[in-house]
C-alpha cells in the first residue's frame, strides 16, 4: 500500500510534468489537425496518425513538431532528411625552390641579373611633404634612393595626406622598414603592381 507521502509526491510530480506537457500537446495537436488529412477525426488529446506509406522509411505515429516540419517538402509529401556528403580535403604540397649559389665561370647556362632595384608605397605624410625632403631623410638614414615620385591625388581625401612611389637600391630592401626611419603614424609598403602598371 503506497504511503501518503508518496501519493503526494507523485501527484506533485503529475501535476508540474504532465500539465505543461499537454498544454503543449495541445497547442501540436492544433497545428497537426491543420495540416492533416480531411478523413482523419479529430480527436482532443489523440495526435492524427499518418499511415506509413505517408511517412517514407519512417512508422512512427508520434513524431515531434520539429520532425514534422523539417521533413515536408513543398507538395505535403513526407521525406528523410538528405545525408550529408562528406567534404574531400585536399592536401596541399609544398613547392620546393631554390636560388642557385653556383659562381663558376665555366657554366654554360647563366641566369639573369636580379633587379637591383626595391619599390616601396610610402603614404600617410604630411601634405606639405616634398619628395626633396622625403629622399634627403632616407638618405641620412643610409638608404640608397633611386628614384622618389609623389602620387597624384585623385580623390578629395587624398589631400589631406602625401603619399609617394619610392624606389630603392635592392640591398636595403630591410632597411627602408625599419620603423624607426619613419615618422610616427607613416604608412609603407612593397609597392603592389597590377597588371596596368609597369
Amino acid at each position: 500500500m503506497l504511503q501518503w507521502g508518496t501519493l503526494l509526491h507523485m501527484l506533485n510530480y503529475l501535476i508540474l510534468v504532465y500539465v505543461p506537457y499537454l498544454a503543449i500537446q495541445q497547442t501540436v495537436n492544433s497545428v497537426v489537425s491543420w495540416s492533416a488529412p480531411s478523413n482523419q477525426p479529430d480527436i482532443p488529446g489523440i495526435p492524427p496518425v499518418s499511415s506509413a506509406g505517408d511517412l517514407g522509411a519512417c512508422t512512427s505515429a508520434s513524431l515531434s513538431f520539429v520532425d514534422m516540419f523539417a521533413n515536408k517538402d513543398d507538395d505535403q509529401e513526407w521525406f528523410l532528411p538528405k545525408p550529408v556528403k562528406p567534404v574531400k580535403k585536399q592536401i596541399r604540397t609544398s613547392v620546393r625552390r631554390i636560388v642557385g649559389g653556383n659562381k663558376s665561370a665555366d657554366l654554360k647556362v647563366k641566369a639573369c641579373a636580379g633587379s637591383t632595384e626595391w619599390h616601396i608605397f610610402a603614404g600617410r605624410l604630411d601634405p606639405a611633404t616634398t619628395v626633396e625632403d622625403l629622399t634627403d631623410m632616407l638618405t641620412l638614414k643610409n638608404i640608397k634612393v633611386h628614384s622618389c615620385s609623389m602620387l597624384k591625388k585623385t580623390e578629395d581625401w587624398h589631400h589631406r595626406f602625401a603619399a609617394f612611389r619610392v624606389v630603392v637600391d635592392v640591398r636595403d630592401k630591410d632597411n627602408v622598414f625599419d620603423g624607426s626611419v619613419w615618422p610616427i603614424g607613416a604608412d609603407v609598403r612593397d609597392w603592389w603592381f597590377s597588371s596596368k602598371q609597369s
